[in-house]
């Protein structure tokens, strides 16, 4: 049977099993954050339609963005009708690209238990897609009012009754549920319950006022209760949102001495004053030579001179260090660089404009504790309005103006952010990069070279990475 072929650590309080469910087409960092919160709480979880293609609806790092999602009831139906023992089998159904767990299967079974009926939905405080249908809903106390889609938890035979339709995939699985819900309502059956009070499911559209994080747990400070979902539907603010509790229940540093391999790439191809001081920056900083590699692009013989005296000096210090003489893009050159940082054995890739340097001497180590996929320190032009982060992004990359971004900047507000663009300078966890060495070119064809990192950030965000910067610590500066 399904359940026992795919997961091998169901839960199980000797009355029923207890097993997650949801639906990914692509990995990205999202899904990796789903899966870490299931292992960090000990949820026993399957994935189901991964390497697929998504045909339910315009979507972006995994999230709908228009009506659709039906693909995920065939998905479900056509996995569930090969089990056996459904009466006796709780199924959590759930999103992923933007829901995290924060509780034990333990506590899940025993809140959908006290809810004394055979299946719960989320509950949230819009109606969609089909406002027309909220008048049917009924008379609640609270804001929670409508069914969400996005978390559905109860006894598999009870689920697969309800999914076991034949469903177009361009279908909407919310409206599905609604109307199947609705329909229960007047026929005065009690099989569907809403999770009015966000007892087990936190929806956070229109609540990220409401949510608090409070000794590692969420907390609803309206209804008083403690939720084991995080669910991040809405705008894209909102998934920042997410972001943030995110890293504020999994607040603990990570402490790095200098034992993880780094390949530093530093770009020559924009003109600075003093080239000595680029590489005095890198030479100055807190972290054993011997695990770093260096590399060297630069497109100007006039800097050969400086290069060679500081490999003929320094090469001894350093694992390897190498120059690159080329003549290519900007573009092309940091493609380059991260195909060929394929070659080498290290954990971490930083990618490095020559006119951004660090001034603080443990740059790399504080980088690493961040413990992010990309990342950049924040750096502010000193005199200037330029900073090295956008926080919010149009369509096309460029910046939207916003009071988050200021007090970003002047450290008023310390953390890591999730961001629209960064540049300068940037920390890669070298498993990712096989994913992502064409993303400097492509598309660059509807862009000046000179803004080749508006393209890259652009890039990373489509293909379901995202970008950080942070401020905990100052960092350094731009020549």
């Amino acid at each position: 049977m399904g359940l026992y072929n795919k997961v091998s650590n169901v839960y199980s309080d000797a009355i029923d099993r207890f097993v997650v469910i949801t639906v990914a087409t692509e990995r990205n960092e999202n899904l990796r954050r789903f899966e870490n919160s299931c292992k960090e709480n000990g949820i026993p979880y399957m994935i189901l339609g991964l390497g697929d293609k998504w045909e339910s609806g315009r979507a972006e790092n995994g999230v709908l963005l228009e009506p659709g999602g039906a693909q995920k009831i065939i998905y479900l139906r056509d996995e569930i009708k090969e089990w056996g023992d459904l009466e006796n089998t709780i199924i959590l159904f759930s999103d992923s690209y933007d829901v995290i767990f924060n509780d034990s299967p333990k506590e899940i079974v025993r809140k959908f238990r006290e809810f004394e009926s055979p299946i719960v939905f989320s509950a949230e405080k819009t109606c969609w897609p089909n406002k027309d249908l909220a008048d049917q809903y009924p008379k609640v106390d609270g804001e929670y009012k409508y069914l969400n889609s996005g978390g559905i938890v109860g006894y598999g035979n009870h689920i697969l009754k309800m999914v076991d339709i034949e469903i177009e995939k361009s279908d909407d699985d919310q409206e599905y549920y609604t109307k199947y819900f609705l329909k229960s309502i007047l026929s005065d059956s009690e099989e569907i319950i809403l999770d009015y009070n966000q007892n087990l499911f936190q929806t956070l559209n229109m609540s990220v006022d409401e949510v608090k994080v409070d000794a590692s747990k969420i907390h609803n400070t309206v209804t008083n209760t403690t939720p084991s979902i995080l669910h991040g539907n809405g705008p894209n603010y909102i998934k920042d949102k997410l972001d943030e509790i995110y890293n504020e229940l999994n607040s603990s540093s990570l402490i790095f001495d200098g034992a993880n391999k780094i390949l530093i790439n530093v770009f020559l191809d924009i003109k600075v004053n003093d080239i000595d001081q680029v590489f005095d920056q890198i030479r100055y900083l807190n972290y054993p030579k011997f695990n770093i590699d260096l590399r060297i692009y630069y497109s100007d013989d006039s800097y050969t001179y400086k290069i060679d005296r500081f490999v003929n000096t320094f090469d001894s210090e350093y694992h390897t260090i190498t120059k690159i003489l080329n003549s290519i893009t900007m573009s092309e050159v940091r493609n380059l660089s991260l195909a060929q940082s394929l070659n080498y054995d290290v954990d971490y890739v930083i990618n490095m404009d020559c006119n951004y340097i660090f001034r603080n001497r443990e740059s790399i180590k504080l980088l690493m504790s961040e413990d992010k996929n990309i990342i950049s320190p924040m750096i502010v032009g000193e005199g200037t309005e330029w900073v090295n982060f956008w926080f919010r992004t149009d369509s096309d990359g460029y910046m939207i103006s916003g009071e988050e971004q200021d007090k970003i900047k002047k450290y008023q507000k310390h953390g890591n952010f999730s961001v629209g663009y960064i540049t300068g300078v940037i920390m890669f966890k070298s498993s990712i990069i096989p994913n992502i060495i064409d993303l400097y070119t492509k598309n660059m064809n509807l862009y000046n070279q000179g803004d080749f990192d508006i393209n890259f950030s652009r890039n990373l965000l489509r293909r379901g990475y995202q970008l950080w910067t942070t401020n905990n610590n100052y960092y350094g500066g731009i020549i």
